[in-house]
């Protein structure tokens, strides 16, 4: 695919009520017109660079090795944080530093080069106090989606914000307390352990999960593994434990925000 032509995909918490995401694409397609606008999504709720994190981290892997992502999840627009350019395999990262690519970097295991964006013809953040992503971050995405190097539009620097999700914590032999991280469309509970880093105590069909006073037996495979209305424990499609309620919401069922705590251990543990 021709330099000119790389794809920009836009995260942010702004909603579509307003004209804001529709103004971030039309400066992308003003100052690179041939390359293609994706959206990834618009509904990370406001100020949740730690919801926008996740999403972003599990998204990172599909993209395009040489898309250009615009993530703006910015509770510090205006202030003195920096706005970065990241650069990592053939992608380029454009987001606020407040930690908000941290985990999709981590993620990807690759190294990375970060530059701090500064003031230009096209990326003007004294235009606005508090709308950076048309003046900051949508003109430094569609720069470099249109060819022009980080180094002429950022100064390298060393070190970029780190953001950790909270981990899992012990709570006695053979059990671990985990945490709600986010709760999808759907109103399933997204929890802070991947399949990748379980306990070796963990038996799938013998974990019990206790949430707001319900219990749940064993890890399934899918919603359709227990009865409509019942709550169910699974791998979710980014290799990430959540939980669900077939044909159900297991926010509503459950009655939790982000943050609840859910207890989990084998079933002969206690």
């Amino acid at each position: 695919m021709p330099q000119t032509m790389r794809p920009v995909f836009i995260l942010t918490d702004f909603g579509l009520q307003d004209a804001f995401v529709g103004i971030m694409k039309a400066v992308v397609f003003r100052l690179s017109p041939e390359s293609p606008i994706f959206d990834l999504t618009h509904a990370v709720p406001p100020q949740n660079v730690q919801w926008g994190a996740l999403v972003l981290e599990d998204a990172l892997p599909y993209l395009p090795d040489n898309a250009v992502v615009c993530a703006v999840v910015d509770p510090g627009v205006g202030s003195q944080r920096q706005a970065i350019a990241v650069e990592v395999g053939g992608r380029s990262l454009i987001a606020p530093d407040n930690g908000l690519l941290w985990p999709a970097l981590q993620r990807t295991g690759e190294p990375f080069h970060a530059f701090a964006l500064k003031p230009g013809q096209h990326i003007r953040p004294q235009d606005s106090a508090t709308f950076h992503g048309r003046d900051v971050f949508a003109p430094a995405a569609a720069l470099r989606a249109a060819g022009v190097p980080a180094e002429e539009i950022g100064t390298p620097i060393e070190e970029i914000q780190r953001l950790e999700f909270p981990q899992p914590e012990a709570d006695g032999e053979g059990a671990l307390r985990l945490a709600v991280l986010a709760i999808d469309h759907f109103g399933n509970l997204t929890l802070n352990l991947r399949k990748d880093n379980v306990p070796e105590w963990l038996r799938e069909e013998s974990a019990t999960f206790s949430i707001a006073g319900v219990t749940i037996r064993g890890i399934r495979r899918t919603f359709g593994d227990v009865a409509p209305g019942d709550a169910v424990v699974y791998w979710n499609s980014a290799g990430r434990l959540e939980v669900g309620v077939n044909r159900g919401s297991a926010c509503e069922f459950f009655a939790v925000k982000p943050g609840a705590k859910i207890l989990m251990s084998n079933e002969e543990s206690g």
